[in-house]
């Protein structure tokens, strides 16, 4: 379905790398910004990626902590991605809907992702990722960028869409935790009031004005099929974030 309104011990030298952007993270192993031409779009991994949601099946709703699973959410559908792709032992072997949420609730938990009232923190849920691979038996290599704080996987204070991009490729994968703010025209100002994780699985239109990214949501809004949601990247000319 689509939206177009708007996841071993004998391996142990694969990389595996993980972006964070803004309102992103992505588990990168292999594109980089360097020479290599990007293409205008991509799209192989539209329909293989994973969108499960944050909730537990057949729950027709987010109650509790479940309404701030949607970094775990997130994450299990590239952890899943991975397991099925050159990845093995990421996930356990048994896959089906109730398996995938015990997942999330296990990533969940403080010893990895501090999933609370208020969600978890792009840099908690980077810690988590970067723990439990290590745990499947992988030295992942993780990257943030973006304004809030990233830790030690921060690399560059300023997001850019060629990043962006190029961590979406191969095996390469982008998790977004995308912030929403309220604008006050008197002031110019963006004042953040909430945020959420997606997973990106692909992008059109790399070198027009105004390119679209294609997510999987995990939250309920977006139902219980697998749903390509077309987000089209507008750039904000002037104004302040609080």
């Amino acid at each position: 379905m689509e939206s177009r309104d708007g996841g071993f011990y004998d391996l142990l030298r694969r990389s595996l790398a993980i972006l964070f952007l803004v309102g992103v993270f992505c588990l990168q192993t292999s594109a980089s910004e360097g020479g290599t031409a990007l293409p205008d779009s991509y799209l192989a991994k539209v329909d293989s990626i994973p969108d499960f949601p944050q909730v537990p099946p057949g729950s027709g709703r987010a109650t509790g902590r479940a309404s701030q699973f949607c970094g775990p959410a997130a994450v299990t559908n590239v952890l899943v991605w991975l397991d099925n792709n050159g990845f093995p032992d990421m996930v356990p072997d048994v896959a089906n809907a109730s398996v995938e949420y015990k997942l999330m609730k296990y990533l969940g938990q403080d010893s990895f992702m501090k999933v609370g009232k208020t969600g978890s923190s792009p840099s908690n849920v980077m810690s988590g990722l970067y723990k439990y691979c290590r745990q499947r038996g992988y030295r992942p290599l993780i990257e943030w960028r973006g304004w809030r704080k990233g830790g030690p996987f921060k690399t560059s204070g300023v997001p850019d869409l060629r990043w962006l991009f190029a961590g979406s490729i191969g095996t390469s994968n982008v998790i977004l935790n995308i912030g929403f703010y309220r604008y006050e025209a008197g002031t110019d100002t963006y004042s953040r009031i909430s945020g959420h994780f997606v997973t990106m699985v692909g992008y059109e239109g790399a070198y027009g004005a105004n390119p679209k990214i294609i997510i999987h949501d995990p939250s309920l809004r977006s139902g219980r099929v697998t749903k390509h949601e077309y987000c089209r990247l507008v750039l904000i000319r002037s104004g302040t974030f609080a």
